[in-house]
């Protein structure tokens, strides 16, 4: 008789849209809102608590990773790294949390708002 040890199914990725407004320049925040689709669901997302960037609008558009449920999405994220492909390809952004999810964008599109003087 062979007996063997239950085996947990690999953690699953989701496609994430995450469109964030108004992050102040210095002094303030800004949030937003996106979907994650995860196993043909849609789920939507609240985005709060960005720093001071200096950014007017944001456009995420990417993939989760480490996903047991749709709820793993849920976290404070920090960047992970940037950079950009030098031979052809363009940039990505990874996000991640504590909890050992991360989102990795392609290719974000940022609109940056300058102070006046």
């Amino acid at each position: 008789m062979l007996v063997g040890a239950p085996t947990q199914s690999p953690a699953q990725t989701g496609s994430v849209h995450i469109t964030v407004v108004r992050v102040a320049f210095i002094v303030g925040g800004g949030g937003g809102s996106g979907t994650l689709t995860y196993h043909g669901r849609r789920y939507r997302l609240s985005v709060s608590g960005i720093g001071s960037l200096g950014i007017a609008r944001a456009e995420l558009v990417g993939t989760a990773h480490n996903l047991w449920r749709a709820s793993d999405i849920a976290g404070t994220y920090g960047a992970a790294g940037a950079g950009v492909a030098i031979a052809g390809g363009g940039q990505v952004a990874r996000l991640e949390t504590r909890e050992a999810s991360y989102l990795n964008c392609a290719e974000p599109k940022l609109v940056f708002r300058y102070p006046s003087v």
